[in-house]
């Protein structure tokens, strides 16, 4: 059935709102953020990342310290771009202190930490100690710059113009944001007051000025319009009506008439991939603060119970799977949707894999449905734990197919600051709470089988066995009472029946285990479309070699990856890869050989194989580790790795 935009548009939510009381229930529950657990490799190298970043002496007196003083020395407008563009060139430095304080109360509750969680409380109590009496908290000296200069918003009905950065408003967001979570984890209506103020602010503010969300900012106003998710936590803590008309607002420019970008709701039910919607997607279609918006949506859908929201963003889901999956089963080519499965230059910010687990696991809680934890734990496994450096001081800024990890060390102007750094711990606890989960029939639900813990209504997940690296995996439930135990069936296990879907199992009271055994058979993966952008001039090009050395590592030619489980197989230098092997572009592409890999003593990885590919005297034999391994120490600049054969 074709449903036009127009149609859309004029359809308004199912359910009549005005109250919390219209909340609709997520069909699954799932641990809170103190009752569930990473263990084993991943969990000690995220555990290394947390500690260092959030729990540490230096977060304290360094990292926070450093992020709040964008408040205390606001200059985020006074910016002047070096190479002549328009000025101001609005940075960004005020989004910092929020990621961190939405990352470290989160930490704090994971952990258990309560001396985290009373410097927490106090410098929530810092930072609102700079909140001007009508509410403004921010790192613009202009609260007003909320448009950049040479804005043109009749633009954006396709694409848009290039003009000067602000990302006032998403900066707000962030801190509105922090403020929030340091509520729930501190219970100081003070630090709710803080940030219901802002919220009044901006609404007056944007009043004032005759314009919306939609209207500001910079990529289509979608990181302005990306406060709808704190904007209905504020709802829910506060019941005031207000908060949501506002969110009616921007969920309403979703779902336009006029077709004006991003019109996220109604151009879901088109038939278009995400990057075809408006022309020249690397203008407009910028992965983070889309899925940021998405986020939001699935919030309204929560408070709201308007389906057509949630179908769009299921709808949104599966187009974003089918052609933006990249290389590194994260989504979009270095934070733009660009139809990035088609490219074999596979580069992906973390911070568009920590929002791409975010949104997929907001979609099984409220759905149940398990293709939404395939796709968490592909992130998770590949794109999420390689952009971790090994030591856990720092986090990638775009990790690659092949070559080296993109690095930086500063950021709009800071030391110890970075989108991606500070949004990353709060993934670990996503991914920790998508182990364990019960219906409302209390059915327990065993989703994810990284080494760990898990407790939700009662029941006790227990997971061991180095899952993907091992070859079984050992559940130990203890349950309350006798019931039904559901466990997930990976999508990629082909030799099970009911892949791809839950195996369900009837459990006594008190403790049983179960042993699970997938098929870890090496299997090949392979894009039908792979293309390669021609001439070198091509944004995609640019986009992959933002640091020069790397622009000779662009790969011509498609090529096949190798998979065990979720986990991608690099050729690589700490594996004993020989460099002339690493940096080939000779390919089995279209070809069907034997593949076995055959496990060896590991050095400095956490798995190691001989791979072989083909069978008898002919076969050619790789050493070959595990992708989140291969780039980890992010040292060097040279062709250090590569998940091409």
């Amino acid at each position: 059935m074709k449903t036009t935009a127009l149609l859309l548009a004029s359809i308004l939510p199912v359910v009549a709102f005005g109250t919390a009381s219209v909340r609709t229930a997520d069909a699954l529950t799932v641990p809170s953020q103190g009752d569930a657990r990473l263990d084993g490799w991943a969990g000690a190298k995220i555990g290394r990342f947390l500690d260092h970043r959030v729990r540490s002496a230096f977060a304290r007196d360094v990292i926070f310290a450093e992020a709040r003083g964008a408040f205390e020395h606001p200059d985020d407008d006074l910016f002047f771009h070096p190479q002549g563009q328009p000025a101001p060139w609005g940075m960004w430095k005020g989004e910092f202190w929020g990621k961190l304080m939405i990352s470290a109360c989160r930490v704090a509750e994971y952990a258990h930490d309560e001396n985290l969680k009373r410097f927490l409380h106090e410098e929530a109590l810092r930072l609102v100690a700079l909140q001007r009496p009508d509410g403004y908290l921010g790192t613009y000296v202009n609260p007003d710059y909320v448009r950049p200069l040479g804005y043109d918003a009749s633009s954006y009905t396709n694409t848009t113009k290039k003009a000067p950065w602000c990302w006032n408003l998403w900066c707000r967001k962030y801190t509105m944001w922090g403020l929030i979570a340091n509520w729930r984890l501190t219970g100081d209506d003070k630090v709710l007051d803080a940030a219901a103020r802002m919220m009044d602010y901006e609404i007056a503010q944007l009043k004032r000025l005759g314009t919306r969300p939609c209207e500001t900012g910079t990529f289509v106003g979608m990181p302005s319009s990306s406060v709808l998710k704190p904007l209905l936590l504020l709802y829910q803590a506060t019941n005031k009506k207000e908060y949501l008309d506002f969110a009616r607002v921007i969920v309403d420019d979703f779902r336009r008439a006029d077709g004006r970008a991003p019109n996220l709701i109604a151009n879901a039910f088109s038939p278009k991939p995400v990057a075809d919607w408006y022309p020249a997607p690397q203008e407009w279609a910028k992965a983070y603060e889309m899925m940021s918006c998405c986020d939001g949506v699935l919030e309204w859908w929560r408070v709201t119970g308007d389906r057509q929201a949630l179908d769009a963003m299921t709808r949104v889901q599966t187009a974003l799977a089918a052609h933006e999956t990249n290389p590194l089963f994260s989504v979009g080519y270095n934070d733009q949707f660009a139809n990035a499965t088609d490219q074999p230059n596979g580069i992906s910010e973390p911070c568009d894999a920590v929002h791409w687990i975010r949104f997929n696991h907001d979609l099984w809680r409220i759905t149940g449905h398990s293709r939404y934890v395939d796709a968490i734990e592909l992130a998770f496994y590949n794109a999420y734990l390689a952009a971790l450096r090994k030591d856990g001081t720092w986090g990638a800024r775009g990790v690659r197919s092949h070559g080296y990890h993109k690095v930086v060390n500063r950021q709009s102007g800071m030391e110890h600051q970075h989108c991606c750094v500070n949004n990353m711990p709060r993934c670990a606890m996503d991914v920790a709470q998508t182990i364990a989960a019960k219906d409302a029939e209390g059915t327990l639900y065993v989703a994810f089988y990284n080494d760990g813990q898990a407790t939700v209504g009662g029941d006790r997940v227990e997971i061991a066995g180095n899952y993907p690296i091992g070859d079984e995996v050992t559940v130990k439930i203890t349950r309350n009472a006798a019931g039904k135990v559901k466990f997930r069936i990976p999508a990629w296990s082909a030799r099970d029946a009911d892949r791809g879907s839950w195996r369900t199992v009837p459990v006594p009271a008190g403790e049983s285990v179960h042993r699970l055994a997938f098929d870890f058979s090496p299997r090949i993966w392979a894009p039908p479309r792979q293309t390669v952008p021609p001439g070198t001039k091509d944004w995609r090009l640019t986009r992959w070699g933002l640091d020069k050395p790397i622009a000779g590592f662009f790969r011509t030619k498609p090529g096949v990856e190798i998979m065990r489980g979720p986990l991608l197989v690099a050729k690589a230098e700490v594996a004993g890869t020989d460099a002339t092997e690493i940096v080939s572009e000779e390919t089995i592409l279209g070809t069907s050989p034997a593949l076995r890999l055959l496990p060896r003593a590991s050095s400095g990885s956490w798995g190691a194989w001989l791979l072989e590919i083909g069978t008898g005297s002919t076969a050619k034999r790789i050493p070959v580790c595990d992708y989140p391994s291969a780039g980890e120490d992010f040292n060097g600049d040279g062709f250090r790795f590569s998940v091409w054969f």
